[in-house]
């Protein structure tokens, strides 16, 4: 009995046979259920890429203002990767948009909020026809008279880029190269007048120009009793209340109602370019002018009147047969 009772594990023994079994199961202790892991679980820098499950990462794992351009490969985005309508003028900064952040062909009316992209928002010459899926960027997506030339690389908008009516007035600014047939100019012959004042008020106007209230026209005029032939351009409006200014005439407002380019002004007062020659003779005369209409329409440009009296020695030249006047210039508007 007493052999028996010397065989018994000694208290140090058993401590030591505890130790070795813990030691032996390693250290690991289950975390009480599901979705226990927090932030101070993980050590940091301890999960990488592939440690994520594909397409785990949505919108709401994301703090707000968190990916940075850094974050972004080049080329990365595209239009599936864009909400519809979520791309807005004030979420970029200035021209921030370049080439290389837009994948070829992904940009379409579908990702950008109507009248938010102005030219603040792109670069200088970086749109061109491979960022723009063919025929999606219309009116409502350009916010009014805001791309320029600088922001269109050149040669690369074509019809295929502009869906159809997709473009009006408001988001084009006009230049037009007076001419007719090809040609840079418009070549009139002239209406014939005993006198001025008869061959004025028989000669037809000759549009060249209209935008709004504002019409520019051309008269070609020959007073027979003094061999003489006019060539004048002048500039008028539908409305009362514009204003005028250019080398043969002026109405630049004022006090009194006459002060301002009104339907009713006299020819010689909105005189925009006028040249006047006897006998056998040729001679061209140019006007710098502005005008404002009513309506806010506002025409600047430089244009040019011709004329030419019988039949020249030398030969009539670019002019032609007869007694003639030409007509030419640029406006913009």
């Amino acid at each position: 009995m007493n052999r028996l009772r010397g065989l018994r594990p000694t208290p140090a023994l058993l401590i030591a046979l505890a130790a070795l079994v813990v030691a032996m199961s390693g250290a690991a202790v289950a975390l009480p259920g599901k979705g226990t892991v927090t932030t101070n679980d993980i050590r940091k820098g301890a999960v990488e890429t592939k440690n994520i499950a594909k397409r785990a990462v949505k919108g709401k794992n994301l703090a707000e203002d968190s990916v940075k351009k850094r974050h972004v490969a080049r080329g990365a985005i595209g239009s599936r990767q864009i909400k519809g309508k979520s791309i807005r003028g004030n979420r970029l900064k200035e021209g921030a948009i370049k080439w290389k952040q837009i994948a070829d062909h992904t940009i379409t009316a579908k990702q950008i909020a109507d009248a938010t992209i102005t030219g603040k928002q792109v670069a200088d010459a970086t749109i061109t026809a491979r960022q723009i899926a063919a025929g999606t960027i219309t009116a409502s997506q350009i916010a009014a008279g805001t791309i320029t030339g600088t922001q269109i690389a050149d040669g690369t908008i074509t019809a295929k880029q502009v869906a159809p009516n997709g473009l009006s007035t408001r988001n084009l600014s006009d230049m037009k190269l007076i001419g007719e047939g090809g040609a840079n100019m418009v070549r009139v012959s002239a209406t014939n007048g005993a006198d001025i004042g008869e061959a004025a008020a028989a000669a037809p106007e000759i549009e060249l120009y209209r935008k709004g209230q504002l019409t520019l026209y051309g008269k070609c005029m020959r007073a027979t009793e003094t061999n003489e032939v006019f060539s004048d351009i002048y500039v008028k409006t539908t409305a009362n209340g514009a204003i005028f200014e250019g080398p043969q005439g002026e109405r630049t407002g004022g006090n009194a109602a006459s002060d301002f380019l009104n339907v009713g002004t006299p020819e010689d007062l909105r005189t925009v370019a006028s040249v006047a020659i006897i006998g056998a003779e040729a001679e061209m005369n140019d006007g710098v002018f502005n005008v404002i209409g009513a309506d806010g329409t506002h025409l600047s440009g430089d244009l040019m009147a011709a004329a030419k009296n019988g039949a020249l020695a030398g030969g009539n030249g670019v002019y032609g047969d007869g007694n003639v006047c030409l007509f030419g210039g640029t406006v913009n508007g």
